[in-house]
């Protein structure tokens, strides 16, 4: 149950001294997006487009996913998932078979 783990949690807490009704510093919202983050990542995004998820935006300049996402609209970039074009390199081994799977086609 999670009131369980949440009270062990507040039990640990509690033996090594913390106060459990302060509230930690990495709660709350994220900062906003200003103009040095702004120039940052157009600048990422321009340079390598390839590696600009929303993800990895996020945590390198520490704002929200849905704020990167909106300032990239609002800039009149194109935000799209690139297609999975992942294949394996090896063959697929059956749960139970000693021998590996033949019969994959490329599609």
């Amino acid at each position: 149950m999670a009131w369980q783990a949440q009270l062990y949690d507040w039990i640990s807490e509690t033996n090594n001294d913390e106060d459990i009704r302060k509230i930690k510093s990495e709660r709350g919202k994220k900062p906003k997006i200003d103009q040095v983050r702004e120039k940052q990542i157009q600048i990422e995004v321009r340079e390598a487009p390839q590696r600009s998820s929303l993800r990895r935006l996020r945590g390198k300049f520490q704002v929200g996913k849905t704020a990167i996402g909106e300032f990239i609209h609002k800039k009149g970039y194109k935000y799209k998932k690139s297609g999975d074009s992942r294949r394996l390199s090896v063959p697929l081994l059956i749960f139970g078979s000693k021998e590996p799977l033949k019969a994959m086609k490329s599609r």
